[in-house]
């Protein structure tokens, strides 16, 4: 008489990667040696199993990269019936335990990842990863603000772990190998401990080198990139939104939508880069592409959240006339450096940083963010003589712009004003020279624009 046989059947969920069912990956039966592999919907099965207890496992390469190996259900098969299992990647909150230990702060998490050519996807090894954030502490009615740095290297399969970053603010994350570097690319925890976050380099595009990418005098010298990124600007009704900025974050590169939404930025360098967009009425829209060497990506950008939308408020008053004359006679003065609207249309710009450049002691500086206006300021009392000037747009000061805007200041004063618009400019690089109603005591210098 032969033995009735059972069978084991089952799913495979990843809540890691996938965050669903997990297709493709190879299931093993321990104690027969038998290997099948899940179809689309995670499921996997095996026949023709005899009566007894089996240990059932996963191989999965994003876990088995970290060392660690899937988990192990146990199954009995009785009296020839099929029995059924479930098996799961670690939760969020167990990998981290793994990883990095028992979390000392409930705001902590981790973020995982691999770094990869961008070309060959072949996984980079010993690439350096790092994420910077900024904490701010309250002291005698003044914030303090305090940068911190989290680096690490990727292990010979090209993954990375950073623990102990915040889990409460965006991060934004870079790759560097040798001379090449990606990102950055931002990541957000949102309510899990561990978020995952590859990242591609180019190892051909020269304008992906590290040392190309940090100081330049004129934006028509930051390097061209040999990438391409498209796409069409929508809200979450499809409908396009046109003549909108749309720039890749961390470099000079900009365009406008058009009018059916559509954009391209060309000259982008290849790898993992940030496209960020905004619009009238809605808050920024951004994407991860990996843009392929001499290659051309499609960056999907959706505003799905607009901004909040406050009363009209009328405001009637009238500019004093001592301001344009105070420019004048402080031109005649000669303590600072001056830009008339005459100058400008003789010498026509794109963008007011250029026209800043012109001073000859201004700099552009490529952040982590974007691009940013630097001045050597004499006699400054900071640390680096090469510091971000207060600005005063019309006789105001201009704040640098929240954190969480993830703009420069340079940025900022660009989406405010176009060279079109501008009556004069002063520069101060003296703190001795700047006039007090421009001195805020930062140690650094004054940049003062005056508009139509």
């Amino acid at each position: 008489m032969v033995r009735a046989q059972g069978g084991i059947s089952g799913t495979v969920y990843d809540s890691l990667y996938v965050r669903g069912p997990l297709r493709d990956v190879s299931v093993m039966l321990t104690e027969l040696n038998r290997v099948t592999t899940t179809d689309a919907r995670g499921r996997f099965n095996f026949d023709s199993i005899p009566d007894g207890k089996y240990s059932v496992t996963f191989f999965y390469s994003s876990l088995d990269s970290l060392g660690i190996g899937g988990p192990v259900a146990t199954v009995t098969v009785s009296r020839g019936l099929p029995a059924e299992t479930y098996l799961a990647t670690p939760s969020p909150k167990e990998l981290y335990r793994r990883l990095c230990g028992p979390p000392k702060d409930p705001s902590v998490g981790a973020v995982l990842g691999r770094v990869r050519d961008v070309d060959t996807q072949r996984p980079i090894a010993s690439a350096v990863v790092e994420t910077f954030w900024a904490e701010f502490e309250y002291l005698q009615r003044n914030f303090k603000r305090h940068l911190f740095k989290a680096t690490t290297r990727t292990g010979p399969e090209g993954v990375f772990i950073l623990c102990g970053v915040p889990a409460d603010v965006p991060l934004d994350l870079t790759a560097r190998t040798g001379l090449f570097q990606a990102g950055p690319v931002t990541v957000n925890h949102g309510r899990d401990i561990v978020v995952l976050r590859d990242i591609a380099v180019s190892l051909r595009d020269s304008a992906a080198r590290a040392d190309t990418m940090i100081l330049v005098r004129d934006s028509s010298a930051i390097p061209t990139g040999s990438g391409i990124v498209r796409g069409t600007l929508k809200d979450r009704t499809g409908k396009p939104i046109p003549d909108s900025p749309v720039r890749i974050v961390a470099d000079a590169r900009e365009t406008r939508s058009g009018p059916d939404g559509a954009f391209v930025l060309t000259g982008v360098p290849a790898g993992t880069r940030t496209v960020e967009a905004r619009a009238i009425g809605f808050g920024p829209a951004s994407a991860a592409v990996d843009v392929p060497t001499g290659g051309s990506v499609v960056a999907p950008i959706t505003f799905d959240r607009r901004a909040q939308e406050l009363k009209a408020i009328t405001i009637v008053g009238q500019r004093p006339r001592r301001d344009i004359e105070g420019f004048g006679v402080r031109a005649k003065e000669g303590l600072g450096r001056y830009i008339t609207d005459e100058d400008l249309k003789k010498r026509p710009v794109s963008r007011i940083g250029d026209a800043l450049l012109r001073t000859g002691n201004i700099t552009y500086d490529l952040t982590p963010i974007g691009p940013e206006i630097k001045m050597r300021a004499t006699g400054s009392m900071q640390n680096d003589s090469r510091c971000v000037p207060n600005f005063f747009l019309d006789g105001m000061w201009i704040p640098a712009p929240e954190i969480n805007m993830r703009q420069t200041m340079l940025q900022s004063i660009e989406t405010m004003v176009i060279p079109e618009d501008v009556r004069g400019i002063e520069v101060y690089g003296s703190l001795g020279a700047i006039p007090p109603e421009f001195n805020r005591s930062n140690g650094c210098g004054a940049i003062v624009i005056w508009t139509r």
